[in-house]
């Protein structure tokens, strides 16, 4: 009865908690991208996702630069 009862259960468990495979993702640790145009310093905040496409956020002044 135990091992029906535990069955069913791990039945309803699979369906109710979503599927997720292993893999191996990128570092999830944001990191600046920095330039260097007309005498003027910008950087950007970018982070990368599991499937290692980076996306970054708009470019901000920081100062000058040569």
């Amino acid at each position: 009865m135990s091992n029906a009862i535990r069955s069913l259960a791990d039945r309803v468990a699979s369906k109710l908690v979503p599927q997720v495979r292993a893999g191996a993702c990128c570092p999830p640790d944001p990191f600046y991208q920095y330039r260097c145009t007309g005498g003027i310093a910008y950087r950007r905040r970018c982070s990368q996702n599991c499937g290692c496409s980076t996306f970054c956020g708009p470019w901000e002044q920081i100062g000058g630069c040569a």
